[in-house]
């Protein structure tokens, strides 16, 4: 099972944030590797995401649902697809008025016969995913800032 937990600061009101975070369909486009978001309800998508590892490259299609929304601190989130499953949580809290701490932390596990495989590519591809994530957040928070 992998594992992510980090925070770090968005220099936007909580209230804000949390707007941007919820609009799935739009903010789900963050995410490394994301292809295309198709949102099916309120609370229910199919995301379409491209695992890169060098030359080798895969693409997942993944059920998605919100399973908690407490405005304007949480957004719980779970994902399925062939032999992978993803959970995860998006917290916030104000430190400042025009300052809030993100919190993200996700578990993904892979099973089946490639398990052992992309176990070890995501060793070496997780952290660039995470740094390209954070800043690709960082950067469609502040247009919303701008605008």
């Amino acid at each position: 099972m992998q594992t992510l937990d980090i925070s770090f600061d968005v220099a936007l009101p909580i209230d804000e944030v949390y707007r941007a975070v919820g609009n799935i369909g739009e903010f789900g486009y963050v995410l490394a590797g994301v292809k295309d978001v198709t949102m099916l309800d309120e609370d229910r998508s199919e995301w379409k995401v491209e695992v890169r590892a060098g030359m080798i490259a895969q693409t997942l299609t993944l059920q998605g649902q919100v399973t908690e929304r407490q405005p304007p601190r949480l957004l719980a989130f779970a994902s399925q697809g062939k032999n992978v499953q993803v959970r995860g949580r998006i917290e916030l809290s104000a430190t400042e008025p025009a300052v809030t701490v993100c919190r993200v932390a996700v578990e993904a596990e892979v099973t089946g016969r490639l398990a052992p495989i992309v176990d070890l590519i995501s060793r070496t591809t997780q952290k660039q995913m995470i740094a390209q994530t954070i800043e690709n957040f960082r950067l469609k928070l502040a247009q919303k800032a701008a605008e």
